[in-house]
């Protein structure tokens, strides 16, 4: 699935990652992994 940074979507930047996990755990192990790594310091939300 694809997950993506919220606050770099909206100031116009696509910043986010494509991920193969099968449990939550994985799949927020990697959301924040993607998040960490955001053009925008301080990112929180994301989106499938």
């Amino acid at each position: 699935m694809y997950v993506a940074c919220l606050a770099a979507y909206n100031n116009g930047c696509l910043h986010g990652r494509w991920i193969d996990a099968t449990t939550p755990d994985e799949i927020m192990d990697e959301v924040r992994a993607m998040l960490a790594a955001s053009p925008l310091p301080g990112a929180e939300e994301w989106a499938i």
